[in-house]
């Protein structure tokens, strides 16, 4: 055996580290505080959201009698409650359900981990697998016919009333079409034994317009629409959650009311309510502060933006980003961001990285993409007799969005080549 190339005081340095983050009477967090900010914590009370729970068990309660509900479609923005309610709401029918010897399963699916036909129903057979392994469907291996008849069999021999919640369907719409929402529609009639009713859930009001008619027309039961939290609502929400995980004395009311008025002005989002407040505790105990204090969310809030774009940008594919760069120069250069001008200006760029050009419609789809994710604004425009044009605009800090980009070792190559330099209100002659 070797010997270890540790040096005993670099040891001795990081323990000295991890033991200064030990929990300490008079922290911030009480222990185990940090679970209330995890999106598995389910609140004993989902605040301002009784409406859209009694209608949704409206919708549901016929499973109980051994029916399959009619197909609900729950829309709104993200961080509005769709996903907390609908797990709420399903966990509870099951304990109904029980309690009075009622066949009942709710199943939940995220689809934006679960986007194509083959692992929707892999993972939806799974659930009734029984850890069987003769009803166990691989994760590959097996045609995409055997999986669906195994996943068919399996739910079909439970013999229950099955409410199927899948969450972001349009993420699976977009990756896979709309076949598979066609196949587990349509399994609602095949099935003898047991029955199964859906729940969509989606942050595109338009999925619909997008489906097939086929689908469309099935998919046209009941609808919930969930709107923005207020700032007063999301204040309600942070003071409840910050009584479960923060020791007593160590935030006051404003802090919290600051913390649900910003992100009640960005969107309504209790989700990012919750992660600035969560980041601000962490921040103010890295300080070794006694409170949590106006400056802790203002920090938070900056970092949390910082680590959002990172992370949007650098998930991008490399084509994606050139799209991206392409729009940084067009803005660097106050020019106009036309459909056309942004794959000019990619085409320029994508040579110097040594590949080829995608087609100017693979492009436009990049833009939409790029949109969809709130990097850009790309709303379609008329061009009066040269037709329809998408206007782009840089919703991001320009100068931080190149310097993140330009951490990707092929769009740093292309600045050196064209020796790339931004400047505030002064052209780029490189590219023109």
């Amino acid at each position: 055996m070797g010997m270890s190339n540790t040096d005993p005081d670099s040891k001795d340095d990081t323990l000295a580290n991890f033991k200064k983050f030990l929990p300490q009477s008079g922290g911030i967090f009480k222990p185990g505080g940090r679970e209330y900010f995890s999106e598995k914590y389910m609140p004993s009370k989902l605040h301002h959201r009784d409406e859209e729970i009694r209608q949704i068990c409206n919708v549901l309660a016929p499973s109980l009698d051994g029916d399959a509900p009619n197909t609900l479609m729950i829309y709104g923005e993200s961080g509005v409650g769709k996903t907390a309610v609908i797990s709420y709401v399903g966990n509870n029918l099951e304990v109904v359900g029980k309690e009075n010897n009622k066949q009942v399963k709710f199943v939940y699916i995220n689809c934006s981990m679960v986007d194509t036909s083959y692992a929707l129903f892999q993972t939806l057979g799974n659930k009734f697998s029984g850890n069987d392994r003769a009803k166990t469907i691989p994760s590959t291996g097996w045609s995409y016919q055997m999986v669906l008849d195994q996943a068919k069999k399996n739910i079909d021999e439970s013999a229950q009333v099955i409410i199927l919640a899948l969450d972001e369907i349009d993420r699976l719409v977009k990756k896979s079409g709309d076949d598979p929402l066609h196949t587990l529609l349509t399994m609602q009639r095949e099935c003898s034994s047991a029955k199964v009713g859906f729940v969509g859930i989606s942050n595109d009001l338009r999925l619909t317009e997008e489906l097939d008619a086929r689908v469309r027309s099935r998919l046209c039961g009941e609808t919930i629409t969930f709107n923005r939290y207020t700032a007063d609502q999301l204040k309600t929400i942070l003071l409840d959650r910050a009584k479960e995980a923060f020791n007593p004395g160590t935030y006051r009311e404003e802090e919290i009311s600051l913390c649900a008025a910003i992100a009640g002005k960005e969107n309504g989002d209790a989700r990012r309510a919750l992660s600035i407040l969560r980041t601000a505790a962490e921040l103010a105990e890295r300080k070794k502060a006694k409170m949590i204090e106006e400056e802790y969310i203002y920090a938070a809030k900056n970092t949390l933006e910082k680590d959002i774009i990172k992370e949007a940008i650098t998930r991008l594919k490399i084509h994606e980003k050139l799209v991206l760069y392409a729009i940084c120069i067009l803005e660097n250069n106050n020019e106009a961001k036309t459909t056309g001008a942004v794959y000019s200006k990619y085409s320029n760029l994508v040579r110097y990285a040594g590949m080829e050009p995608l087609s100017p419609r693979r492009v436009t789809e990049y833009l939409t993409n790029l949109d969809d994710q709130g990097l850009v604004s790309a709303p379609v425009q008329s061009s009066g007799k040269h037709g329809r044009t998408k206007q782009v605009s840089l919703n991001i800090p320009l100068n931080e969005t190149v310097h993140i980009l330009e951490e990707d070792k092929d769009i740093s190559e292309v600045k050196k080549k064209m020796k790339i330099t931004f400047y505030k209100n002064k052209r780029i002659d490189e590219l023109s």
